[in-house]
């Protein structure tokens, strides 16, 4: 998948799990609308915007390592499953988790919230 730079032409429904995983993808355009499954979205390094992105997952919805993500507009608006999202802290204007958990639960209905905003470690 490292070579993937778009989600155009994906189906719009999706029955079990959706991986996008380590891609060179910048949004969600063209993706998935529905996931029956879980929605795993990790280390895509030129993902931007979550814009188009699916609007409900049945399963988990996680999100981790995604360093050029400066938005979360554009989540799901209903995981029935758990939203697991870890973040580079320098991105964002949460000024601590609980400024992050208060974003989350106003823009996405979840069954559980799992969340993390780290610092992005540089090693020489």
């Amino acid at each position: 998948c490292s070579k993937l730079e778009s989600l155009k032409g994906c189906p719009e429904k999706i029955i079990g799990d959706f991986y996008c995983k380590y891609t060179k993808i910048k949004n969600l355009k063209g993706g998935p609308n529905y996931v029956g499954g879980h929605f795993y979205l990790i280390g895509n390094g030129q993902l931007e915007s979550l814009e188009g992105g699916p609007k409900e997952v049945w399963g988990n919805f996680v999100l981790n390592n995604n360093n050029r993500l400066k938005s979360l507009k554009g989540l799901p608006k209903k995981i029935h499953g758990v939203l697991d999202v870890s973040i580079p802290k320098f991105h964002f204007n949460f000024e601590n988790n609980c400024d992050l958990y208060e974003f989350l639960i106003k823009n996405c209905d979840a069954s559980d919230y799992r969340y993390n905003l780290y610092w992005k470690i540089f090693i020489i």
